[in-house]
């Protein structure tokens, strides 16, 4: 007995029914009822509720649950707008900054309470505008360069040739040719060398640098200028003091810089001038015994479009400035030694401190 009150002890049972046509929930609870004697002591409790209660019921529990959620979107949601506005108040006044610089103004911008996150996109940003206003210099400086440069040997091209087409005697109008061409001369040497010196500010965009043999480098170029310094009546040749002498650079504005060294040694130099080219362990250099430059001129002939030169003596005054720009990007040092032998000669070296 014990057993089986145990086992049917309320025990319930839920149900789904119909009672006078209406969808009820019921519960039926099972119970034992032996002290009671009746025959069949499983006593059967069916209750039923209908439906519509259970509907209202479960509207309510919706409806509250709908209201807090609501109420907790909007809640998260205004945050969110807050929190995107106050992150963004920033980049707002960069933006700012930025619509309100001058044209040509390139100055980095910092604005105020930068996030840590937009640190990165500002400093990038930033880098672009100093690249963007260093190329934008170098243009603007170059075609100040060319105006005002050109202008004087376009000038007297023009006029020259005037003269020679006026001229009828046959001697004058030679001569006035003559001069015409050393003149075209001049400005193609001039818009060359202007050209040479953009494309080496311009270096550092478009080379990367990379280990250059200095030996193999000054050997090329020597061979390069033999035939003219040979033509002219000059001795152009090479030392070179080690095998090999690697330094981290770029072999193209390397070898431009040689080049100009050696066209400067060339072309102020009388004929008959003694150059010589020398490489050492940490450094290329040129020397000539030509007239040498005078003390009050070496403080300056690496500025631009400076002339040491006497006035009968051609020149753009561009050429060492080339090198002067071509060592500064290599980390080189420029020197100049002059008189070196009875007041005359000159020694121009690039030297690359050791580490």
């Amino acid at each position: 007995r014990t057993q089986s009150a145990v086992k049917y002890f309320a025990l319930v049972q839920f149900d789904d029914g119909v009672y006078l046509n209406q969808p009820v929930r019921l519960a039926q609870l099972t119970h034992v009822m032996e002290d009671a004697g009746l025959s069949d002591p499983l006593i059967k409790i069916t209750v039923a509720e209908t439906m519509e209660a259970r509907q209202q019921l479960i509207q309510r529990i919706l409806w509250d649950t709908l209201g807090s959620q609501g109420l907790l979107l909007l809640a998260a949601a205004g945050l969110v707008v807050w929190g995107v506005q106050r992150g963004i108040r920033p980049l707002e006044a960069f933006r700012q900054q930025l619509a309100s610089k001058a044209d040509d103004d390139f100055s980095p911008i910092q604005p105020p309470d930068l996030p840590r996150e937009l640190r990165p996109l500002i400093e990038t940003l930033n880098s672009y505008l100093d690249r963007l206003g260093r190329l934008i210099d170098i243009r603007k400086r170059f075609l100040d360069n060319a105006a005002h440069q050109l202008r004087t040997p376009l000038t007297a091209l023009k006029t020259q040739l005037a003269l020679a087409q006026r001229n009828a005697e046959p001697e004058q109008a030679q001569a006035l040719l003559s001069a015409a061409r050393q003149t075209t001369d001049d400005a193609v040497r001039l818009t060359e060398q202007l050209l040479a010196m953009t494309r080496v500010e311009h270096a550092r965009e478009m080379h990367s640098p990379h280990a250059v043999d200095l030996v193999a480098l000054a050997r090329r170029v020597t061979q390069e200028h033999l035939m003219r310094a040979h033509q002219l009546g000059d001795d152009l040749g090479l030392e070179a003091l080690v095998a090999q002498c690697e330094v981290q650079g770029v072999d193209l504005l390397l070898h431009e810089a040689l080049s100009n060294l050696i066209d400067n040694a060339i072309h102020h130099g009388p004929v008959g001038t003694h150059i010589t080219v020398r490489v050492g362990a940490t450094w290329l250099e040129v020397e000539d015994d030509g007239p040498g430059i005078a003390p009050e001129h070496q403080a300056h002939v690496f500025e631009r479009f400076y002339r040491a030169a006497p006035s009968g003596v051609s020149g753009s005054g561009l050429g060492l400035a080339i090198v002067k720009e071509i060592a500064s990007q290599h980390g080189a040092v420029l020197g100049v030694t002059s008189p070196l032998d009875k007041g005359r000669g000159t020694l121009i070296r690039m030297s690359w401190p050791t580490s």
